[in-house]
């Protein structure tokens, strides 16, 4: 109140006029009220202030801003709340203040992303750690959703998916050969859920390395053999 006195700017479109300028907000959709009430333009605080040294105004919206639909970050805020319900984990079809999909911003943040690693002639690492513990999604998560709690074990298990070949898969073709049309996990009891890799296509981190250096010290060494052969 002291520094709309000071101001002496402290009429009732005045205090639109500031809040306009800071929210970039148009001033014709801002509506003040005290008690309640709304408020005239020609209202003025400093004649409500000689009885009371605190005025506290509320400004409120007559249209929604543009960008949302309004409503959705409630629902979704509700079920995060709700008891047993499954944790929202997925934003992008929320919006920031400039009204575009939080999964076109993160979406552009993956691209650039890429841009740098392509430009040091490296490749995405898709399987980074992310603040959030979300896959791949580099931005913040909503201050309702803070409640989130990653699995300790998908977290402990995701660097280690598909680094060694399933035991159960390899039984299963001990003699056999799958069926024609097969899906590559047949012989798995686990299916495509198996952690562990069905075939040197689904193997990798250092275990398609060594695999692959086998493999090419096995072909040395054939060749090799060959030529003294001859």
């Amino acid at each position: 109140l002291n520094d709309l006195r000071n101001s002496s700017k402290s009429a009732c479109l005045d205090i639109k006029s500031r809040l306009s300028l800071l929210e970039s907000i148009p001033i014709d959709i801002i509506s003040l009220y005290l008690n309640d009430i709304p408020l005239e333009d020609e209202w003025d605080a400093c004649q409500e202030g000689e009885s009371q040294s605190v005025i506290l105004l509320h400004a409120r919206l007559r249209e929604g801003l543009l960008g949302g639909k309004g409503g959705f970050g409630a629902m979704l805020r509700i079920q995060a709340k709700q008891k047993g319900a499954k944790k929202t984990t997925d934003f992008g079809a929320c919006r920031d203040l400039s009204g575009r999909r939080l999964r076109h911003v993160n979406d552009e943040i993956i691209l650039n992303k890429w841009k740098a690693a392509h430009e040091k002639g490296e490749t995405l690492d898709t399987e980074q750690e992310t603040a959030t513990g979300i896959d791949l999604w580099f931005m913040g998560t909503p201050s309702w959703a803070d409640s989130i709690k990653v699995d300790k074990r998908k977290r402990f298990m995701k660097p280690r998916l598909k680094t060694s070949i399933c035991l159960d898969w390899l039984r299963a073709r001990e003699g056999r050969v799958a069926p024609e049309g097969a899906p590559p996990h047949w012989g798995c009891p686990r299916g495509f859920r198996c952690e562990f890799a069905h075939g040197e296509e689904e193997l990798k981190g250092e275990m398609l390395v060594r695999l692959q250096e086998q493999q090419s010290s096995a072909a040395r060494e054939s060749q090799q053999q060959q030529r003294d052969a001859y």
